[in-house]
């Protein structure tokens, strides 16, 4: 079985929850943003990059960690990540942490890409956290390009990409559903949000809300 999930957030239980669904050879691709908030450690990042199941894209929360830990000197940086959009607790967590452990977790973040261009069965997926534009089997983050770094906080709603069908998180589908009712009056402002255009071009967003309350 193939799995996508995004924006778990540091929520450590119902990761390993999840987790304990998983066959040997299940893969679960992860959109990025699964540290800060939740508990505030590091321990979900940890495990699915010593996982060879899952593949792990950048997120916007990864990428101000990224950013800070490079110029950690820098207040606006700090700002930007712990004090704005609760990095603090994973700093904390980061900093009691050997040096052998520190690398390891940055070496692995630098080398993650911020988007997939797949073929699984008949479908062209694209996978990215946030914003998608081009085609390519891998697109990686450049500390120094500001177009790139602004890959990961875009939301574009919905973003389609021609002949694919493209999956993002990033956006709480709370956001995008709000006023989105079935026609019997179920409410669906926490359920995956699907668009399409009459050509079949998609938009997934599974984002459902970990950032803002427990999903």
């Amino acid at each position: 079985m193939i799995y996508a999930i995004s924006d778990v957030h540091a929520h450590t239980n119902l990761y390993f929850k999840f987790k304990k669904t998983l066959k040997e050879d299940d893969t679960v691709y992860v959109l990025g943003d699964v540290i800060d908030k939740g508990d505030g450690t590091l321990d979900v990042l940890i495990d699915i990059l010593k996982d060879k199941r899952f593949y792990l894209l950048l997120g916007n929360h990864e990428q101000m960690m990224l950013d800070y830990l490079n110029r950690p000197g820098i207040w606006e940086k700090y700002q930007r990540w712990c004090i704005n959009n609760d990095g603090e607790k994973t700093l904390y967590h980061f900093q009691g942490l050997s040096i052998k452990e520190q690398k390891f977790i940055t070496d692995h973040l630098f080398m993650l890409p911020i988007q997939l261009d797949m073929k699984i069965g008949d479908n062209n997926i694209l996978l990215s956290h946030s914003y998608c534009k081009e085609i390519g089997s891998e697109v990686h983050w450049n500390i120094d390009e500001i177009w790139q770094t602004r890959r990961v906080w875009i939301r574009n709603i919905p973003s389609y990409v021609n002949n694919r069908i493209v999956i993002n998180g990033h956006t709480p589908v709370q956001y995008i559903n709000y006023f989105y009712l079935s026609p019997n009056g179920e409410d669906k402002t926490h359920k995956i949000f699907r668009a399409r255009r009459e050509n079949g071009d998609m938009w997934i967003d599974i984002d459902c809300g970990l950032a803002i309350n427990d999903g």
